[in-house]
C-alpha cells in the first residue's frame, strides 16, 4: 500500500488487533464487523433457547435504526423483550457501539459496508480445497478443481430450478385448462337451460 496506511479498517472484536491497529496506524478507522459479533450469539447470550428470533430483533435494532435515538430505543426495546439486560457482553457492545453501529459513525461515509462476511465465506469455501501447505502447482491444480466444484453447483441449481419452473408452468395449465373447460361448461349449460 505503499507505506500509507488504509482510512478504514474493519475487523472482529480482537483487542490485539485493535491496539495493534492504534498503535501501528493511528490515522485509520478501526471499526468491528457486525458479522462476527452476530455470529457470537449463541455464546454469548449462554445458549438462548429463543436465538434465531433473538438475532433477528438484535438484527432489527443495528440495520434499521437511522438515528441515534432511534437505535437506543430499539437497543432497549431488545434487551427488554428478551430480559437480557444484565448480559455484561451485550452491556459492553452498547458502550463500544461507536466502533459497529453505523448510525453512530455518522461522520464517515461506509457505504452500508459493516460486515467481512463475504471475504470469511470465501476463505472457507477455499479452505476445502488449498491449505497453507499447498505448493504453487498444488494451488493451480486445486484453483481449477475450486472452480469446476462451484460450475458443477451452480449447474445442479440450474437444473433443480428448471424442474420446479416447469412443475409449475404443468400446474398453471392444468389449472387454466381446468377453469376454461368449466367456464365453457358453464355457458353451454345456461344456453341450454335458457332455451328449454
Amino acid at each position: 500500500m505503499r507505506r500509507k496506511a488504509p482510512k478504514d479498517i474493519l475487523t472482529d472484536q480482537c483487542t490485539l488487533m485493535q491496539k495493534a491497529i492504534e498503535s501501528c496506524m493511528p490515522t485509520a478507522i478501526h471499526r468491528w464487523c457486525s458479522w462476527h459479533i452476530m455470529k457470537k450469539i449463541p455464546q454469548k447470550i449462554n445458549g438462548y433457547n429463543r436465538y434465531e428470533e433473538t438475532k433477528q430483533e438484535m438484527s432489527h435494532a443495528i440495520c434499521n435504526s437511522f438515528t441515534k435515538d432511534a437505535f437506543d430505543r430499539n437497543w432497549n426495546d431488545f434487551l427488554m423483550k428478551y430480559g437480557v439486560g444484565d448480559n455484561k457482553w451485550l452491556s459492553e457492545l452498547l458502550e463500544d457501539r461507536h466502533l459497529w453501529i453505523l448510525v453512530y459513525r455518522d461522520h464517515h461515509f461506509y457505504i452500508w459496508m459493516r460486515s467481512t462476511q463475504r471475504s470469511e465465506s470465501m476463505h472457507a469455501f477455499f479452505n476445502k480445497f488449498i491449505t497453507c501447505n499447498s505448493s504453487m502447482i498444488q494451488f493451480v491444480k486445486q484453483y481449477d478443481n475450486c472452480l469446476g466444484s462451484r460450475e458443477q453447483r451452480e449447474r445442479e441449481f440450474d437444473a433443480v430450478e428448471i424442474f420446479i419452473l416447469s412443475y409449475y408452468v404443468q400446474q398453471i395449465k392444468t389449472i387454466n385448462r381446468s377453469s376454461i373447460l368449466a367456464c365453457v361448461y358453464s355457458r353451454e349449460v345456461q344456453k341450454s337451460s335458457s332455451t328449454i
